[in-house]
């Protein structure tokens, strides 16, 4: 049987730093040893799957000072209660770490951005944009979202823009690397940087993309007048991932974000722990420049916010619209589809901007983020969270990936990128060779109602049933991570387990489809890369991802048992309690919790 005691020295530590109460010589002989101090919350009688080494399994948990003080036998552990003790009887339920987000966007961002409108043809569109302008004072920003659809994405262009809109900056965002703006925000961004897309006789047609739309994005956009709104919309959203178990949200994070978290950490407000991801490289044309001026800041912070790592722009697009970048040509392409038969370079667009240029020319490599990666490397930083969907696209972040690596290794610095629906067998090895990570989203195949007709439309049924190869990365040594399949604010988004259920069944959330059952993953596995494996992902696995001694107390009562429940079940099994940071955070029997899956899988969801 696993001894379950705290070592000595951590009990001889706390006994010359005068930790809690004293405890009377008179009654040492019938106490635990660990009880130099009571501790503050005990949960008894049920099943505490540690996520450990060996995946142990006890029955009981003490807490103490913000952190786990030991698992064992219910007796055993009881022992360790005092007269403020307070003490929790599990009546058989289970215990998990808390879970560990490795990819969302859970920062309430953007400075007069709107969802999309919703005409998809040019004159419609510039219609319904007008009304908006018209109610703009002149001088201000206009941002507005725009689907990429061909309509769109082909008859849209600054001089439209500038007939509507001549006394304000216009900005149609069709994602987060690419725009169409009017005249005078071409100007503030610069006619020669890379990116500013321009016809055959060189006049600019009002399409940014790459490094101008970083500029644009980063550099010229305005800062929120008011960030108090975005702050208390920040809040809930980590309250709502909390009430499902989450205790660690990681994400890529703009300086307008970061802002915000920071703000949240300073006020002792923060309803999770944050792993920050910075943008600053994202489409930086000088981030040669910013990494001399920062110098390194990786790990700076606290077990509540932390800068972990940065990132750079993503490499392609989504389904929805036909964009991962793939090596092979589509079988057939969609309506919604603005991209051609490769999909969407975001790092390698030809010429005009909309597409893929198989010409052989190389020369993006040099005005790209395709550079920012091996500067990133040459300066020290770790790379995490970007955003790969195809494997066209995976195979460029790899070549710049190998050549970073032949100036300087990358092996224990834990490069990683997120979503991971389309790969090689060739590159899940080289991942595993070059110690990268992934985070894995269901979404893509399992969490979105159409999905995966789109998928098959355009690549067929045998290149989605090797999608998201998780069980083929483990093998790999790749350290996998689940991210959410839905956004803070989704209304259908009720269930992080969710989420972990996709990938054990690999069954679509609607209509029950099976897709690639031989990349199926255990439940311990898949608990893992809700975990630890998501914890490893950013650096954290030594202070969270599993239930030890001396790790933060961050865990989750379930109401049921996560190893006995039926496979298409567990996404089912509620929060009962979160405890973060020693404390309960959320209780089920007092707080509301949403509703189970099934009540709301009634449409689509987004795209991470």
């Amino acid at each position: 049987m696993r001894n379950w005691g705290c070592a000595g020295a951590l009990a001889l530590g706390i006994i010359f730093n005068g930790v809690g109460p004293a405890v009377p010589a008179l009654y040492a002989q019938d106490i635990a040893p660990e009880v130099l101090a009571y501790a503050d919350l005990v949960l008894y009688n049920g099943k505490v799957i540690t996520v450990d080494e060996k995946f142990a399994i006890a029955p009981a948990i003490a807490l103490r000072d913000r952190r786990v003080l030991a698992v064992g036998e219910s007796a055993r552990i009881l022992k360790m209660a005092g007269p403020k003790t307070r003490k929790i009887d599990l009546a058989g339920r289970s215990i998990v770490p808390g879970f560990v987000n490795p990819h969302s966007f859970f920062v309430a961002g953007g400075v007069g951005r709107t969802r999309p409108l919703k005409a998809h043809e040019p004159d419609a569109y510039l219609r319904e944009l007008k009304e908006k302008i018209d109610a703009t004072k002149p001088g201000e920003w206009v941002w507005v979202e725009a689907d990429r659809v061909p309509a769109l994405v082909y008859g849209l262009n600054a001089k439209l823009l500038d007939s509507i809109a001549p006394n304000n900056p216009v900005r149609v965002n069709f994602d987060t690397s690419w725009s169409v703006v009017n005249s005078r925000v071409l100007n503030l961004i610069g006619l020669d940087v890379p990116g500013v897309i321009k016809d055959k006789n060189g006049q600019p047609t009002g399409h940014v993309r790459g490094w101008a739309s970083g500029v644009l994005s980063y550099d010229v956009m305005p800062w929120p007048k008011d960030l108090e709104p975005l702050i208390r919309k920040t809040k809930q959203n980590l309250e709502k991932y909390r009430s499902l178990g989450v205790t660690t949200m990681g994400g890529r994070n703009a300086g307008v974000n970061v802002t915000i978290l920071h703000e949240l950490w300073a006020r002792k407000e923060l309803a999770t722990r944050v792993a920050i991801t910075h943008e600053f490289p994202m489409y930086n044309p000088n981030v040669e420049a910013y990494f001399k001026r920062l110098g390194n800041i990786m790990g700076i912070g606290d077990d509540w916010f932390k800068i972990t790592g940065i990132t750079v722009g993503p490499v392609d697009g989504i389904p929805r619209f036909g964009g991962l970048f793939s090596i092979k040509p589509k079988i057939a392409t969609i309506p919604t589809g603005s991209f051609g038969l490769f999909g969407e370079a975001k790092w390698a667009w030809s010429q005009d901007g909309m597409g893929y240029d198989p010409s052989g020319d190389m020369s993006w490599k040099e005005t790209s983020d395709f550079k920012n990666v091996i500067l990133a490397n040459r300066y020290g930083w770790n790379i995490t969270d970007m955003h790969t969907q195809g494997d066209g696209g995976m195979e460029t972040v790899l070549d710049a990936v190998r050549k970073a690596n032949g100036e300087k290794s990358i092996l224990g610095k834990r490069w990683g990128n997120s979503h991971t629906p389309m790969r090689t067998q060739e590159q899940v090895q080289e991942m595993g060779r070059l110690g990268m990570t992934a985070s894995v989203g269901p979404s893509y195949l399992f969490a979105i109602k159409d999905n995966y007709t789109l998928y098959v439309k355009q690549y067929g049924a045998d290149a989605v049933n090797n999608m998201s190869p998780m069980k083929s990365m483990i093998q790999a040594g790749v350290k996998v991570s689940i991210e959410p399949n839905r956004d803070a604010d989704d209304p259908t988004f009720t269930s992080y387990l969710q989420c972990i259920e996709d990938f054990i069944t690999r069954k679509n959330e609607y209509d029950g489809k099976l897709w690639g059952k031989h990349e199926a993953i255990s439940r311990e596995d898949a608990l893992r890369a809700a975990t630890v494996w998501a914890a490893y992902f950013y650096f954290l696995e030594n202070s969270r991802g599993t239930l030890e001694p001396g790790k933060l107390a961050d865990l989750v009562v379930l109401g049921g048992d996560y190893l006995t429940a039926p496979e298409d079940k567990i996404g089912e099994l509620p929060i009962e309690m979160v405890i973060l940071d020693g404390k309960v955070a959320y209780d089920r029997a007092s707080q509301p919790a949403p509703a189970p899956p099934s009540a709301n899988r009634s449409g689509d969801a987004p795209e991470q």
